[in-house]
């Protein structure tokens, strides 16, 4: 009799044991069953080994990597320990570690998306003194939610990342989200950059005088690592992301601290780009591809065999990637990466200031299908950098979307207020099909009339006229 009760006894803890597990691998047997009945997760956190029709071990690997991202539990690159008798709570901010980024997020059941919209932000410009940083960005979040975020169930097609490098605290994090509303909860990450891989010069400039650099300190360093960020280092940050959280991350929305989206955008954006199989998509042009000649000429001469989809006029546009969508597959496709590493290893980025706009235009020149290029132009978008001694309009601006039956008032209102109260000067025009890369428009099938986009820009954003028609 005592060893029956010994074995009911040691049947129960095995259960009990169980069904504390996040994950069970089992065979058909009344303990396992009885596990999952005590914690209905194992319903879809487990695999019967006697089921024919089972998942395979790499499935089970993703969905086990899935749910350790979610939770805040610790992988091979996290140093985060965690007590496994004790789930972390619903709802507390857990903090992870991604090859030493910091990655704060809401404990929430929700399961990453394949989408994600992101923001490099600061509090302070790091080259532009005086600036405030935070302020433009807190715009940007308030109208891309307004136009947006709010609008469809978009937030369930997306992750909004936002990168930084020590500007943020948890405090922050919970600000944002009382700012922007509980439809953002489980939707936020706040990641750190500071002291990883993806925010460090290159091993071959570490030792570098910055001082040698071309427009340095006008340009900080760290407005070149920004360059080098979002040329290089996004696309292996969502790459090392995908691996380790078992994620399946595919186009990056990325906005800029001024990024200011106008008029609302029904549509899905990344339904949109996967339903017609675009790999890149940007809203307005700068006209400054000429300093893109040296790279482009060594990179063709080291390459004999390289049969561009479409060699760079250096009159083209170049893509104003302030506001661009990619997919991450082409850039992290062997042709672009090998493109990408020869640019990284000749230093331009860092020495001479070679952009991460001019790189872009020429990796989607380069390898892209014309046919996957879409140019946006249905919303009102906004960029400017403004001189910070007189307060004039110095390089980008604002112009219209067909599609927005406010954009005049908008247009007006930025002209009154950001030229003629100030005395300043820009370039506004109405743009004609010709100007605004009539092959890459797609223009809407429901859109009537006659296109013709208000444009207010200084710089060579959008000018000179008559050099869209060069880009497509």
């Amino acid at each position: 009799m005592d060893n029956h009760h010994r074995v009911n006894g040691e049947a129960l803890v095995d259960v009990l044991a169980m069904s504390k597990c996040q994950f069970l691998l089992h065979t058909s047997t009344t303990q396992a069953e009885a596990a999952i009945y005590l914690n209905l997760n194992l319903h879809n956190n487990s695999v019967n080994l006697d089921d024919p029709d089972r998942i395979s071990p790499s499935k089970f690997g993703v969905m086990v990597k899935q749910l350790v991202y979610e939770t805040g539990l610790p992988t091979k690159a996290s140093t985060q320990q965690i007590n496994f008798a004790k789930p972390p709570s619903q709802g507390r901010l857990v903090e992870y570690k991604l090859d030493n980024a910091t990655i704060v997020r809401r404990d929430t059941s929700r399961r990453c998306r394949n989408n994600a919209l992101v923001y490099l932000a600061q509090k302070k410009h790091s080259s532009y003194t005086g600036k405030d940083s935070y302020s433009s960005f807190l715009r940007s979040l308030d109208l891309i939610y307004k136009n947006y975020l709010s609008l469809n169930n978009h937030l369930d097609n997306l992750d909004l990342f936002i990168f930084h490098t020590n500007d943020f605290t948890h405090d922050d994090f919970r600000a944002l989200e009382s700012r922007l509303g509980p439809s953002l909860f489980g939707v936020i990450r706040l990641v750190n950059l500071t002291g990883s891989p993806f925010w460090q010069r290159p091993p071959h400039q570490t030792f570098d005088d910055p001082h040698s650099w071309y427009a340095y300190p006008l340009f900080s360093e760290g407005y070149r690592r920004m360059m080098h960020w979002f040329t290089i280092d996004i696309w292996n940050f969502f790459a090392r992301l995908n691996d380790e959280a078992g994620c399946s991350y595919r186009y990056i929305f990325r906005l800029d601290e001024d990024s200011l989206i106008h008029s609302p955008i029904q549509y899905d954006v990344f339904d949109f780009m996967e339903a017609n199989r675009y790999v890149y998509g940007y809203r307005m042009c700068a006209y400054e591809m000429q300093v893109t000649r040296r790279m482009w000429t060594l990179f063709k001469k080291q390459n004999h065999n390289f049969q561009p989809q479409r060699d760079v006029d250096l009159q083209m546009c170049g893509f104003y990637n302030n506001f661009f969508v990619a997919d991450l597959e082409f850039f992290r496709s062997l042709s672009v990466q090998k493109f990408l590493r020869f640019i990284d290893r000749q230093g331009h980025i860092y020495r001479r200031r070679l952009g991460d706009l001019m790189i872009h235009s020429m990796s989607v020149y380069a390898f892209a299908d014309p046919n996957r290029i879409h140019r946006f132009l249905d919303f009102t978008y906004e960029h400017g950098t403004f001189n910070q001694t007189n307060r004039c309009l110095a390089w980008g601006g604002i112009q219209a979307g067909y599609n927005d039956k406010n954009s005049t008032t908008t247009l007006s209102e930025f002209y009154h207020d950001k030229l003629l109260d100030r005395g300043c000067f820009a370039n506004a025009t109405l743009m004609r099909p010709e100007d605004l890369s009539p092959s890459y428009a797609h223009i809407s099938d429901g859109y009537e009339g006659t296109l013709s986009l208000y444009t207010i820009t200084a710089g060579r954003v959008e000018f000179p006229l008559g050099k869209g028609i060069l880009s497509g």
